[in-house]
């Protein structure tokens, strides 16, 4: 359902979701992170939602992490989306991880 981010891919400050489930079906994204390490708060954007077009295809916007863009630690994130079918079914959750890195961080 999510093709792209990858598993383990790094992200920027930003991120675009992209990937593909049945013709008119809205997708809702969320995104957790947190700094490597850490054992504080876990930051969450979303849920963004976005309606596939007629061949299922979706792509959100650039979502945006709260994190400085000059934070000097890795962020892990978890990806999930899930499909909501034209008829009101749900789709099974797709979970992807991801990374930014501070070496990565302006993408």
């Amino acid at each position: 359902m999510i093709s792209s981010p990858r598993e383990g891919d790094e992200i920027g400050n930003t991120i675009t979701v992209r990937g593909r489930t049945e013709p008119n079906a809205t997708a809702s994204i969320e995104l957790f992170y947190a700094r490597r390490g850490s054992t504080g708060k876990q930051e969450h954007m979303g849920p963004v939602v976005v309606t596939a077009d007629r061949y299922g295809d979706f792509e959100t916007k650039p979502i945006a992490l709260k994190a400085s863009p000059s934070l000097r630690s890795t962020i892990d994130g978890t990806l999930r989306v899930t499909a909501t079918r034209p008829n009101g079914t749900k789709s099974e959750e797709a979970v992807v991880r991801v990374v930014r890195s501070p070496s990565n961080g302006g993408g």
